[in-house]
């Protein structure tokens, strides 16, 4: 699932270390079976590297996703709009589940005002194929990289943003949870 293309097998256990430490004092330490201390409704959360290629380099960029099953069998996808002073939760489709899920997420003031604070460069969450996903792609958490010189650099996340992050993902899990099959 995590395509590293020029990172050598110990350059890739130390960048997926580092991004597992980020949410280590909020899910408890990554191991064979995922987090330790993980909310139920977040069992299945997968933290991935997804490559960007550039002109000479690349981009590894960090993406949480999570997923739950549901009986629907619609495709839609909801997206966060993402400003300083308010972030709202839109989508283009007419599905009643789709605009339910909004107007819960709207409501939620708390949330909205903490995904505010965050730096994204994606949210959103889709149904497809009889599941619920969320995706996640913060500013921070990954790596970039140049093919000549070698330069590998691991683009840290802030640190403020972390606890807000693990936070937002956990309030809609708990949303995505009263669809789940």
């Amino acid at each position: 699932m995590i395509e590293f293309g020029f990172l050598r097998k110990k350059q890739q256990d130390i960048c997926m270390n580092i991004v597992y430490s980020y949410f280590a004092p909020y899910w408890g330490y990554y191991g064979a079976k995922g987090f330790t201390k993980i909310p139920h409704n977040l069992k299945n959360i997968k933290l991935i590297l997804v490559r960007k290629n550039k002109f000479m380099g690349g981009l590894y960029d960090l993406q949480l996703s999570a997923a739950w099953p549901v009986d629907q069998d619609e495709e839609w996808t909801i997206k966060l709009r993402c400003r300083r002073n308010d972030s709202l939760f839109y989508t283009k489709s007419h599905s009643p589940v789709a605009r339910e899920i909004i107007q819960q997420l709207n409501l939620h003031g708390k949330l909205l005002k903490i995904l505010a604070q965050i730096d994204l460069l994606d949210m959103n969450i889709s149904m497809k194929s009889h599941s619920l996903q969320l995706n996640v792609t913060p500013m921070g958490g990954g790596m970039c990289f140049l093919v000549l010189p070698p330069v590998r650099y691991q683009v840290p996340m802030p640190k403020d943003q972390i606890g807000k992050l693990a936070w937002s993902i956990e309030q809609i899990g708990k949303l995505m949870t009263k669809y789940q099959q």
